[in-house]
This record gives C-alpha cells, structure tokens and sequence, in this order.
C-alpha cells in the first residue's frame, strides 16, 4: 500500500517522502527506482535527477517503510513541470515447495506519476483545469491546448458531440502542449448529459483527487 497517487516535488524542497506499508500477513522484498518515461528499462541504466532511498528494503508484516526522494539538480526547463515516474517493485518471499501443487507468483510493480515542480510558476496549479481551451479539428476530433506551466491529468471526459454523448479515455496533457482525444469504445455516457457545445471533465488534483469542470468546445476555424 502506498500513500497518495502521485508525487509533487517542489524544486527547492530537499526532500520529499513517500510511505509504504505492507498490510499482507508476510515479509515482502521492496524495490524502488525513479524513469523518465523508459517503463523497460534496467534501474541501473537510468540516468535520472533523483536518489531513492532505501532503493531494496524488506519490509516486515503489518509494518512501513518510508521512501526518500532526493532531487539532485539538472539543466531542466524552469518555466515548466518535468515529469518522471516513481516504480515499487513488490516481491514477495518464495513460497513453500509442495511436490503435488502448482503455483504462481507474481512480483507486482507500481509506478506512480512524479512532478518536479520549479519555484515560481507564474499562475497556480488550482488553476489549470479552467485555462484549458478544447477544440474541434478535423473529422470531429476534439483538442485540448494547455496553456499552462502545469501537466493536467483527466479521470473521465464526456462531450456532447453532434447530439451524441461521446466519452474519452483516460489521458494527460503536457505543459504548453496540446492532445488529441481518443473516444473510448468501451464506456458509455453518464447522466447528467452535456449540453451541446460543451464538454464535462475530471481533473486529478495534487492530492488525487478528481475535480469535475465543465468548458466550452470553440468549433474549427
């Protein structure tokens, strides 16, 4: 079990803390690392500007373990987040040999967004939902443009699209950048529907939470 969702990391903090426990009746051997985005690549190949300690630890029954995170500085963009990935690879200890039974074990790894947030950002993070502007481009694609210092990751957004209910998936949008929206073929509408020309979304703060905020579709040029 880990404490939170996501990692904020302001740039003039010396550290910042992550808490683990283990609510599982045995010992588990913890692995954690810091990637930039490489989800494959070997921890010991990843050139990153942060020390994870204890990077192994055995964690006992029922017991924590904290994690500290040390940023130790990098020619990063000031005027914007950078984002990497905090991993936690949980093993768990061998199970018992029984010569008439067949088993599995799984090593699980969870791999939490972390942001290293510059001092100084010249508008709040609280503020970045509402500064979105959403579009609609070709064949009825709709754009998200962030304007913002800030990466915005949604929860659930559904639009009103030629008098169709029409949700998205799950997504992010990077700091000045802009996302093209892919139509999850899996989900339906939720009540109440959008209205026409608008289009409802959810927002994960700081704290993981979700915060509902409904915008303006502006139609193609």
């Amino acid at each position: 079990m880990i404490t939170g969702t996501r990692i904020v990391y302001p740039e003039g903090s010396r550290e910042v803390s992550v808490r683990l426990r283990n609510a599982d009746t045995k010992p588990l051997l913890v692995q954690s690392w810091i990637d930039d985005g490489s989800l494959n690549e070997s921890p010991s190949k990843l050139d990153v500007p942060f020390i994870v300690t204890p990077p192994l630890s055995r964690v006992e029954p029922q017991k924590g373990q904290t994690l500290r995170i040390v940023y130790t500085g990098a020619d990063l963009p000031k005027d914007r987040e950078s984002l990497y990935f905090l991993n936690v690879l949980e093993v768990p200890p061998k199970a018992e040999n029984k010569a008439d039974a067949n088993f599995m074990q799984l090593a699980m790894r969870t791999r939490l967004k972390l942001f290293l947030r510059p001092d100084n950002l010249p508008m709040q993070v609280e503020d970045a939902p509402n500064a979105l502007t959403w579009t609609v481009a070709e064949k009825g694609v709709i754009r998200v443009q962030n304007p913002t210092p800030y990466h915005v990751t949604f929860s659930r957004i559904q639009a009103n699209v030629a008098g169709a209910q029409v949700v998205f998936d799950q997504s992010m949008v990077p700091p000045f950048g802009s996302l093209e929206l892919t139509r999850s073929v899996n989900r339906a509408g939720t009540t109440p529907p959008v209205e026409a020309g608008k289009i409802r979304f959810g927002a994960i703060n700081d704290y993981g939470a979700e915060v509902q905020t409904i915008a303006e579709v502006l139609p193609r040029p």
